[in-house]
């Protein structure tokens, strides 16, 4: 029989952008629990928050509920990389995602004039600040990429109300792959790149136009979407459910996935697993080797010898499709060998 916990969405606002970090907690979970959505926390109850704690009254809340009912448990889901500032070598504090860019830059100064004017921090340093905070009163805390808990090793000697020590977290497949292959096979040769149009976003695909034009491709190649486009998941009183079947239809059949930058220093699995869950394939254009879902993916090198191997797959696919459902197949037994440890820290909560 399963078990029962509470997914928190509220913290959030709505549910743009936690469509794939719901399904990644859900599917690790699927053989042992039942989630359902809530709004609130749920006292004496197992409650699932995926990190986002920049509201210092949800904050305070969140705090006195554990106090006022201990029976309450909490789970974090950390999906940030908690990064030092630095100059030359001296570490001046922590934040989320300060990767040294500009605009990364700016916001630090932004902060330190206004501090003390009525304004709160940057976005994600007031989360930042939130999620250090909460992590006081967390059972169990797993993050969605393995390099954020490179600065969570530790965790348990600052906060011996952890159970267990922090653990990654990975997506697994639970539906047919079957359902995927039809989408796979009908869909045209062309990319689709979902989310931020950054600057290096449109130079990355500009140079694709490019190698493919060299290739004699004339026709559109790639098209952009927001993800304000499209509503993968939806949440209702009782259940969660993810509308992916039904979101991903006038796709092309590769789903490309650059950085935000060049010097962006990580991997996207996220974004990965969006692209597989629409029905797509995968596309990165750098190899990071930092998470295993990095290897359905197809990659991108910007030779005209693999535009034209793309051009052969409108002839036919069946060695593309056959390798791809195979990669998935592989990834998903490692990734529910990963998610043993995570079982493992909601056993010993739940004993």
């Amino acid at each position: 029989m399963s078990r029962e916990a509470y997914l928190l969405w509220g913290n959030h606002g709505s549910t743009f952008g936690i469509g794939e970090i719901a399904f990644t907690v859900i599917s690790s979970l699927s053989e042992r629990y039942s989630v359902r959505p809530t709004k609130t926390i749920r006292p004496g109850k197992l409650n699932i928050i995926i990190d986002e704690f920049s509201n210092p009254h949800f904050v305070t809340h969140f705090l006195k509920t554990k106090i006022e009912s201990p029976a309450t448990k909490y789970v974090i889901v950390a999906t940030e990389f908690i990064t030092p500032i630095s100059i030359f070598g001296i570490e001046l504090g922590r934040t989320f995602n300060f990767f040294g860019a500009a605009d990364d830059w700016r916001r630090l100064l932004r902060d330190e004039l206004l501090r003390g004017k009525n304004r709160l921090p940057s976005y994600l340093h007031q989360r930042y600040i939130g999620f250090m905070s909460a992590i006081s009163a967390c059972d169990v805390l797993v993050f969605v990429h393995a390099a954020i808990g490179n600065e969570l090793r530790d965790a348990m000697k600052a906060f011996p109300n952890l159970v267990s020590p922090p653990t990654v977290i990975y997506p697994e497949f639970f539906m047919p792959l079957a359902e995927l292959e039809h989408q796979l096979n009908t869909r045209p040769i062309g990319f689709n790149l979902t989310g931020t149009l950054t600057r290096y976003r449109q130079r990355t695909m500009k140079r694709l136009v490019r190698t493919f034009q060299r290739a004699g491709w004339n026709y559109p190649i790639w098209k952009h979407s927001g993800f304000d486009d499209s509503k993968p998941i939806e949440f209702t009183n009782q259940s969660i459910r993810f509308n992916y079947g039904y979101e991903g239809n006038d796709g092309y059949l590769f789903n490309i996935n650059p950085p935000q930058q060049d010097a962006w220093p990580f991997s996207s699995p996220m974004r990965i697993l969006r692209a597989a869950l629409l029905g797509q394939i995968p596309v990165i254009t750098k190899k990071f080797k930092d998470h295993a879902i990095e290897d359905i993916s197809l990659w991108w090198d910007h030779r005209v010898d693999t535009a034209l191997k793309i051009q052969f797959y409108a002839m036919d696919r069946r060695q593309l499709l056959a390798q791809y459902l195979g990669s998935i197949e592989q990834y998903n037994l490692l990734a529910r060998r990963k998610n043993q440890e995570f079982l493992n820290a909601l056993a010993r909560l739940e004993s």
